[in-house]
């Protein structure tokens, strides 16, 4: 025991700090059984006052009553693995430093440097990331924060900041998860983190803004998903994608500026942010996904550029979107679905597809110019639009898809001479709909195209193709089918 004692306290030494203000001591690799439980020292005591176990001194090193600091020597021969598992094997697995545990990751000794990983706290005051060197061989060896481990500071009530090291270059999953009074989270511009992992800062209700090092490329999913005082934040100029619910349910954050990196913007990136009223959308954007906008409703206007390629389903549902323009080159239109607050929309010459439920449910829509190169309205494009009183169908349209007009509020309906095929449910439930007006060609219907409607008669070609239901207009009534 004596001699395990020896070869631990000579190898390496450390010091934890019961306070904000902490002495520079040697570091020390914890030893199993040799270690005390008792978080007010970093060895086992063998009587006397200070907090290093000392045995009749004064040294806060845990000396024996002599000079025994003299590091035991590693023998030259050893490979650098060789020396990691020679001091997991003898010295333990973990460090204690400033009221934090770290676990040993890796030893390098051409660059005289340890490689650890914070585990957790052993006190409820700390507020320090940070190792002192320790000696091996006679050599004074730095010791690197690489990792936060994941969840080691979850629902520390009293950590109110924290200053991430530069040598940091993960942040685990949900490592400061749910730290209720944390307001700030502190980086040097020499920052070298690259990833920021799945809920690490989530719920940190206090947290009012932060400024993400430029060198991360990876935030992942939830990452700062409720922090519901974040006002403001940076996005880093190498991020590509930001990831599903990063910033869900931030409802202070006001405003998103996107570096040119980003490419795409993940499931619920911003759902719940209900004060962000400005994002810009650069031109090397390619994709927001669904629902990525969801529940934004101070954002009031946008203009989406031709090179967004995808916009998902819902991705601006219940948001605030008045006014939306589409650039002039955009040859298809979709991703307002939802949008019950929009009222004008811009849409660009170029357009040839207004795509499956575009507009949907937009319930607010009251007039929209179709632009005379469309040829295709996709299956409930304008489904539930309650409050379109007209439309006009340019002669360039071909194809009218399955309850592309369902439930709106139309009139009258002339449907042009290019037109080929109608969906079923085309103008159901158009209750004050009480003439449509086809041309003198053949055309292929679906069914119930009129159902719920007031129209009485209806004059097609004799070529038509049609199936029973086609002119239904309730339960048990049919509209008049006349010929040209």
């Amino acid at each position: 025991m004596k001699h395990k004692r020896k070869l631990m306290n000579a190898l390496l030494f450390g010091a934890l700090s019961l306070g904000a203000v902490v002495s520079v001591t040697p570091m020390l690799v914890s030893c199993g059984g040799d270690s005390s439980d008792d978080t007010n020292s970093n060895v086992g005591n063998n009587g006397g006052n200070s907090g290093q176990g000392n045995n009749g001194g004064n040294s806060g090193q845990g000396n024996n009553g002599g000079n025994n600091n003299k590091p035991e020597d590693i023998p030259k021969t050893m490979n650098d693995q060789s020396v990691l598992q020679y001091i997991l094997k003898n010295k333990g697995s973990t460090i204690k430093s400033y009221g934090i545990e770290y676990q040993i990751q890796k030893y390098t000794s051409n660059s005289s440097y340890l490689i650890v990983k914070a585990i957790k706290p052993l006190i409820s005051n700390f507020n320090k990331l940070a190792i002192d060197p320790v000696v091996i061989n006679g050599t004074s060896h730095e010791v690197y924060i690489d990792e936060i481990g994941s969840y080691s500071f979850d629902s520390s009530k009293s950590l109110t900041s924290i200053t991430i090291p530069d040598s940091v270059t993960t942040i685990g999953r949900g490592a400061f998860e749910m730290c209720s009074n944390m307001t700030s989270v502190n980086f040097s511009p020499n920052s070298q983190l690259t990833t920021i992992g799945q809920g690490a800062f989530s719920s940190c209700i206090k947290l009012n803004s932060i400024n993400i090092p430029d060198s991360v490329t990876t935030i992942e999913n939830g990452a700062f998903e409720s922090c519901t005082g974040l006002s403001s934040i940076n996005i880093p100029k190498l991020l590509k994608t930001i990831n599903n619910y990063v910033f869900r349910d931030c409802r202070s954050l006001t405003s998103i500026n996107f570096p040119d990196s980003v490419k795409s913007i993940g499931f619920r990136t911003f759902s719940g942010c209900s004060k962000l009223n400005s994002i810009n959308i650069t031109r090397n954007l390619r994709a927001i996904e669904e629902e990525a906008f969801y529940g934004c409703t101070s954002l009031t206007s946008m203009t989406i550029p031709n090179t967004l390629q995808t916009i998902g389903n819902n991705a601006f549902w219940d948001s605030g979107l008045t006014s939306v323009i589409f650039e002039e080159g955009r040859s298809t239109i979709r991703g307002l679905k939802n949008c019950k607050k929009l009222t004008s929309v811009s849409l660009p010459k170029s357009t040839r597809v207004i795509d499956d439920y575009a507009f949907a449910n937009c319930s607010s829509l009251s007039s929209i110019t179709i632009p005379d190169k469309v040829r295709t309205i996709g299956e409930g494009a304008f489904r539930e639009c309650n409050k379109l009183y007209s439309i006009n169908i340019p002669e360039s349209v071909t194809t009218i898809k399955t309850s592309a007009f369902y439930n709106c509020n139309l009139s009258s309906v002339i449907i042009p001479n290019s037109v080929e095929s109608i969906g079923g449910s085309a103008f159901e439930s158009n209750n004050n709909l009480s003439t449509i007006t086809f041309p003198n060609k053949k055309i292929t219907f679906g069914s119930s195209i009129i159902y719920d409607t007031k129209v009485k008669n209806v004059t097609i070609n004799n070529q038509c193709e049609y199936v029973e239901s086609t002119f239904k207009t309730s339960y048990n009534s049919f509209a008049t089918v006349n010929f040209f």
